[in-house]
């Protein structure tokens, strides 16, 4: 998006923009293993505003039609097709929030998640770790940084949260 910092920008290797500008790019993503086709609409769903009844579609810089399915997506220029004006949502976000990757709390969570899943969830590789203990490259990430736990329970989401919080007892151990 024209008004994120550069450095922000740099990093992505996925842009998108309305075919009928397409020189003005209306957001963009670091495609990593597990973004999928499929993910990539969602993505737009959230990334514009888009009326509910609006179809789009998606191609690629070759003019093909990207569709919506569990292919992975690759790096490049994708153009969207409406019949309404595109814009970038106007919906409150909230940027990635630094977490602190020490303490015994966290170390809990890593091991309940690890234990619950035995994979990585965005691209379903299983991990060796259930059998050896082995889990370089899969960690373990709250989908709501804990810094934004309360905007979470605001929002009436608490009940989805599938591993709760440590007893009283223990919050001086964190």
């Amino acid at each position: 998006m024209a008004t994120n910092p550069l450095g922000r920008t740099l990093t992505r290797n996925v842009f998108f923009a309305d075919l009928r500008d397409p020189s003005v790019d209306l957001g963009g993503l670091v495609a990593t293993e597990g973004i999928t086709n499929d993910i990539f609409h969602t993505i737009i769903e959230i990334a514009l505003d888009l009326p509910d009844s609006a179809d789009f579609g998606i191609q690629d810089s070759n003019g093909e039609s990207v569709l919506r399915d569990d292919n992975q997506l690759s790096p490049g220029r994708y153009l969207i097709l409406s019949d309404t004006v595109l814009v970038p949502s106007t919906q409150k976000y909230f940027t990635r929030a630094h977490s602190a990757s020490t303490g015994t709390r966290l170390q809990a969570f890593k091991d309940q998640v690890r234990e619950r899943d035995g994979r990585c969830v965005i691209s379903k590789v299983r991990s060796l770790g259930p059998q050896y203990g082995l889990w370089e490259g899969f960690e373990a990430a709250h989908i709501v940084p804990l810094a934004y736990a309360s905007e979470w329970r605001n929002r009436g989401f608490a009940n989805l949260i599938s591993i709760p919080p440590p007893h009283p007892h223990q919050a001086d151990l964190i």
